[in-house]
């Protein structure tokens, strides 16, 4: 399992090109250093599905 900043596009890619699927997207999740609250997208890739690339 992995997460991103909901506005990290190019990691985003990445993460769906090795195979992660989205499981979540967290609106308003957390704050930044700044007090802005930000959003965040969970990935998640079995084993298995690894294991098949």
């Amino acid at each position: 399992m992995l997460d991103t900043n909901l506005s990290n596009e190019r990691a985003q890619h990445v993460y769906e090109k090795l195979g992660f699927r989205r499981t979540a997207v967290r609106i308003d999740s957390w704050r930044d250093q700044l007090g802005n609250l930000q959003s965040s997208v969970e990935y998640e890739l079995l084993r298995e599905e690894w294991e098949l690339r």
